[in-house]
């Protein structure tokens, strides 16, 4: 299990004050679980002097609910409060905002355990990746400051209503995702027909984007240079305005429902995979949001610990279901492949579109202008993702027709 020398220290460059951690790979295996060995001795002691033992089989279908909250967790950008904000609502009769506040402090648990797991088992899905880590964090704990300071005082209901079109959303883009967009062809070109490289201007250090066309052709023609000033203003874009904006947005979202952090940093890895041409795997994206959302809920639990507001029974549900997430979390890590996430992401999918119903029939009720609202949002994202899907269609259609004059020239 021991890394190469030249391994590590190109892991320790790129992750930063992850470095100690990733020390802990020329350790046993077994140390992957150390969060929970270490939580059970504490867990133990306060569940004995504070008699907490009583209060588990009040909350056992929160337990249940956990052992695959915490899966989900682990494994997919969605975050335990997919699980934790519904079912503390729906099945204890917590208001929203103890739902909130359970979603964040059990996220804390679990989510740092996942991330204690990433980046000792999973140091490669890391690699590269600490410097949009860190300003994703920064930004995140941002927004999670100004959500608490500005939308404290947000009513219960709009949290409601907020959560459940967020949620569907959700499940409609990543069902976009996965049933159509990737059924898209590639290009002919983009495939065979072109390599796009990028090299240095002679005696200069600007950069300029290269498409080499294919040489074995006899009659090839030379490359064609493309203005790297496009180029350099998206990357602007992407970083200075895309970033800020996603991360601020999901820790503010964070604060009204309990997650949003890491779904918010997931999308702004598909839109960088979408415009750049530096791709980032799926899993890679989805251990990055694992690592955003467990310092946005530990942040965020601890300024609501310090509000001294929190109620009672959330405390006690946090102690119910903490030894579930400890390990749930970072087993759902373990099985981070393509495969696995899969499975999950159609659950949730059902789920998603589950509790719209749920949520509909129980919180909003008659309420037309909610329902006009809610629908009205959905149906934006439902137009949006058609036009989208009908540009990439006509692009890979140009491209094709191109890349067919090309080879019989």
């Amino acid at each position: 299990n021991v890394l190469p020398q030249a391994a590590t220290s190109n892991y320790c460059s790129c992750l930063g004050p992850l470095d100690g951690l990733l020390l802990l790979g020329t350790m046993a295996k077994w140390t992957i679980f150390l969060p929970a060995l270490c939580l059970y001795p504490i867990w133990i002691t306060i569940g004995f002097e504070n008699d907490l033992f009583s209060v588990i089989p009040t909350y056992y279908p929160m337990m249940l609910a956990m052992v695959l909250g915490s899966m989900i967790a682990g494994s997919t950008p969605l975050g335990g409060g997919v699980v934790a904000f519904p079912v503390s609502v729906l099945a204890l009769g917590f208001s929203p905002t103890e739902g909130r506040d359970f979603s964040l402090m059990i996220q804390s648990v679990g989510m740092t355990a996942a991330s204690f797991l990433l980046c000792f088992k999973k140091q490669n899905l890391l690699a590269g990746h600490g410097n949009l880590m860190s300003k994703l964090i920064l930004c995140n704990v941002i927004g999670v400051i100004i959500g608490f300071e500005l939308l404290g005082s947000a009513s219960p209901y709009i949290v409601n209503i907020v959560y459940t079109t967020t949620v569907v959303c959700l499940v409609f883009i990543f069902m976009y995702q996965d049933f159509i967009l990737r059924q898209i062809p590639i290009s002919e070109m983009t495939e065979n027909s072109l390599e796009e490289t990028i090299t240095d201007a002679e005696g200069g250090g600007s950069g300029e984007i290269i498409r080499e066309e294919n040489t074995s052709s006899p009659n090839h023609t030379s490359p064609k240079r493309f203005d790297e000033g496009g180029r350099t203003r998206m990357t602007f874009f992407l970083h200075f305005f895309c970033l800020p904006l996603f991360a601020i947005a999901g820790g503010m979202l964070t604060t009204q429902i309990g997650s949003g952090a890491d779904i918010a940093s997931y999308f702004y890895g598909s839109l960088v995979n979408t415009i750049s041409s530096r791709k980032i795997c799926e899993n890679s994206l989805t251990a990055v949001s694992v690592i955003i959302m467990a310092c946005a809920s530990v942040v965020g639990s601890i300024l609501r610990y310090t509000t001294r507001e929190v109620d009672g029974k959330v405390y006690s549900v946090l102690f119910a279901c903490s030894p579930i997430v400890v390990l749930g979390a970072p087993i759902g890590s373990l099985f981070l492949s393509p495969s696995n996430q899969k499975r999950l992401k159609h659950f949730f999918y059902a789920l998603g579109i589950m509790q719209l119903f749920s949520f509909g029939v129980i919180k909003i009720g008659n309420d037309i202008l909610a329902w006009i609202a809610v629908a009205g949002v959905i149906c934006t994202v439902l137009v949006s993702l058609f036009i989208h899907h009908i540009i990439v269609t006509r692009w890979g259609k140009e491209n094709n027709i191109t890349s067919k004059q090309c080879n019989t020239n």
